[in-house]
């Protein structure tokens, strides 16, 4: 019986590494592609101190594009802080899709989240119609979990837009990426249960 278990979970995880490893390379990165809606939700990738890593300066370039292109009036990033004393991962994408011409008053973003559930939750807090009709930017691999988790949390109408299929390097990082990936879609999951039951204020959810 244990055995059994031990290669159902064995190949759960190679099914879903297969996934997302597919997923990557297809989601849209094409702007044209994609319908105006009402917000644009860009997931924080992290950031060292007072500065942003890669790619989550990536994704917030992918959101200022967006928003110029016309796909939605207003951005809301999200990511919160590594310590107490230093600027949230979304402020600082923030201040780079102003850098890049997007008026302060088009961008909204919170500062509380630390992983994706809490990205989109803290993100629909900030506007009642924000899950709506909603476009979420992140990475490719990253994407269909954001998905999940947005309808999840009732999003209505939902598109996906990739700021790249896995961070740069591929290789390495495409192999960690997927790997941590995978591990993190249970770890997702019981996040959602927890809010669902230790939060029953939390409306999203019901």
């Amino acid at each position: 019986m244990l055995k059994k278990l031990i290669l159902f979970l064995m190949a759960s995880y190679l099914i879903v590494t297969l996934i997302i490893t597919i997923s990557a390379f297809i989601m849209p990165q094409n702007l044209s592609n994609m319908q105006p809606a009402d917000f644009l939700v860009v997931h924080g990738a992290g950031g060292e101190g007072n500065n942003l890593m890669e790619p989550s300066i990536e994704r917030a370039k992918t959101g200022a594009r967006a928003w110029k292109q016309g796909l939605a009036p207003k951005i809301i990033f999200t990511g919160g802080r590594d310590k107490p004393e230093n600027k949230a991962i979304s402020e600082m994408m923030a201040d780079i899709a102003i850098e890049l011409g997007v008026p302060k008053d088009a961008i909204l973003f919170e500062t509380k989240s630390q992983s994706t559930i809490q990205n989109l939750i803290y993100a629909f807090e900030l506007d009642e119609n924000a899950n709506k009709d909603v476009i979420l930017i992140s990475h490719g691999f990253h994407l269909p979990r954001c998905w999940f988790t947005a309808k999840v949390l009732g999003a209505q109408n939902t598109q996906l837009l990739s700021a790249g299929s896995f961070y740069r390097p591929i290789i390495p990082n495409g192999i960690y990426i997927v790997t941590r990936e995978a591990l993190a879609w249970p770890v997702n999951i019981l996040r959602i249960w927890g809010v669902k039951y230790t939060s029953p204020e939390n409306t999203l959810l019901r």
